[in-house]
């Protein structure tokens, strides 16, 4: 499943995964998306490898809906992948 440029790999109320190509090779981004995501309000865990270039994120639904988190995720996603659709991916988080 893909959704606003994001490859999904999989998705479950409270854990979402995705493919990024970006992030392989690239253990740099791969630390920079877990220290800026893991601040958002409602976010548990954090993985990003950049060995096979995934992103896990594991979050309370409820919490992440709540006080602005889901505005954060959408302006950290935007910064760091611009040429994503980063509006889609939230939409379908805040089910």
């Amino acid at each position: 499943m893909e959704i606003g440029g994001f490859k999904v790999a999989s998705f479950f109320p409270g854990r979402v995964k995705l493919k990024l190509p970006e992030l392989q090779d690239s253990p740099d981004l791969a630390a920079r998306l877990e220290g800026r995501l893991i601040t958002v309000p409602g976010i548990r865990d954090v993985e990003a490898r950049a060995v096979s270039g995934s992103l896990l994120v594991r979050y309370d639904a409820r919490r992440l809906k709540e006080s602005g988190s889901l505005d954060t995720l959408q302006h950290v996603l935007a910064e760091l992948f611009p040429q994503r659709d980063v509006a889609a991916l939230r939409r379908r988080l805040g089910r």
